[in-house]
């Protein structure tokens, strides 16, 4: 541990520090960085080109991460990625102050190393946090988490948003580097807990077939691609806003920032006050359906709310979203939590990268299926609802594999038992 005056930092305590100051800088660079090529170039254009190089490199980088973290330890290429990172974005800034003239370049520059290092860190923080944070305390750790994601986020974006007018571009790369540095120093700080270290690098247990893990127990697979609904909810209530604001608020980009704002306060207070009160919530499937019916909600009132006094129109919609915040959050906790526990400690690192692949998956499906059948926001919603739909259909096999509760499920040995 590590003292700062009375207080002694756990090495938990770090990553919670590492996690704020990483999802700050990402916060913060979504509006700068966007601001700025469009600013620069004119169009959206180079931002949305940074945006799918982004999904670009997660999907071909993170199994190869998984593997590397299975080899060589999950804390040992986390510390290696993270030296990387601030070296390579350091030797950016440099250059692209001095030497390089359009901003564009230099900042798409900075992107693309974003993109190759977030991989490894996702993969990574999954295992360490499987590893190295017992059973007992990884719920409580998980809603701490998620309560720090939401909270640095919005303070990224809200903090973005107070100094663009104001700054430099280049007083924008050198917070981001600023807090690349906080990043990598708390990362620095957090150590391996040796009572649980369980053999991490034995080689001849990371040769066993991840594949052959999957079909002895194949309701794994299902819990993975389950456990992926609460993303692509996320990613369908990012997608409807721009569409909807267009067209019933007049583009109005300040109703953006305002739904978004309250979704990540709803997660905000809601683990806040489970963590505050020590509430602890097992896993079951209803928890998904909660999700997927909130969503739904939020969908059916965007349009419901066109029939009332407008005055209740917007907080209205501002509630509903802070309760499908609320509810995804919760069932992203304990999914991770239960995911967490899964495969043996040679696994973590490919398995990490597994839920990752099902998550891009449902993505990639959203994404053509708004692309090739969407053309109104009418259409677009009724195409989610389908979606949602479609999304609940798939719990029922894990339903019938092994009923409402996930409590009937335990892990020893690496082989998923079922209690009978």
């Amino acid at each position: 541990m590590v003292a700062i005056g009375n207080y002694k930092f756990s090495s938990p305590n770090w990553l919670l520090v590492a996690t704020a100051a990483f999802e700050l800088l990402r916060g913060f660079l979504l509006i700068a960085f966007g601001k700025i090529l469009y600013d620069e170039s004119g169009g959206v254009f180079a931002f949305a080109f940074t945006l799918v190089g982004e999904v670009v490199f997660v999907i071909l980088l993170q199994n190869f991460a998984g593997n590397l973290v299975d080899r060589f330890g999950a804390l040992k290429l986390l510390l290696l990625s993270v030296n990387i990172l601030i070296v390579a974005s350091s030797l950016t800034v440099f250059f692209g102050t001095f030497y390089i003239s359009n901003i564009v370049y230099s900042i798409i520059l900075f992107s693309i190393i974003l993109s190759v290092f977030k991989p490894f860190y996702r993969v990574s923080r999954f295992s360490y946090i499987s590893i190295y944070i017992s059973t007992e305390d990884r719920e409580s750790f998980n809603r701490r988490s998620a309560f720090v994601f939401q909270l640095s986020q919005l303070t990224g974006v809200i903090l973005a948003g107070l100094l663009l007018d104001v700054v430099s571009y280049k007083l924008v790369f050198i917070i981001s580097i600023f807090l690349l540095m906080l990043f990598g120093f708390s990362l620095h700080n957090v150590k391996r807990n040796e009572e649980l270290k369980k053999n991490e690098n034995m080689l001849d247990l990371y040769r066993e077939n991840l594949f052959l893990f999957l079909l002895n127990n194949k309701v794994v697979v299902m819990c993975l691609l389950v456990a992926a609904i609460d993303f692509a909810l996320i990613n369908m209530f990012n997608l409807i806003l721009a569409p909807y604001v267009d067209s019933y608020f007049d583009g109005r980009t300040i109703i953006i920032a305002l739904i978004d704002t309250f979704f990540a306060l709803g997660a905000i207070v809601f683990t806040f006050f489970c963590e505050r009160k020590k509430i602890s919530f097992k896993l079951n499937l209803g928890m998904t359906i909660s999700s997927v019916l909130s969503f739904v909600t939020f969908l059916f009132v965007l349009f419901a709310v066109q029939y009332i006094s407008s005055f209740l129109k917007l907080p209205v919609i501002l509630l509903a979203a802070a309760v499908f915040g609320a509810l995804v959050t919760l069932s992203t906790v304990a999914w991770n939590t239960f995911l967490q526990g899964l495969g043996g400690v040679h696994l973590k690192g490919r398995m990490a990268s597994l839920k990752l692949t099902a998550i891009a998956i449902l993505n990639a499906f959203i994404l053509s299926s708004v692309m090739n059948y969407s053309v109104s926001i009418q259409s677009t919603s009724i195409l989610f609802f389908f979606v949602c739909c479609v999304l609940a259909i798939m719990v029922i096999p894990l339903w019938k594999a092994c009923g409402y509760s996930m409590d009937r499920l335990y892990i020893r040995d690496d082989q998923l038992m079922a209690v009978k």
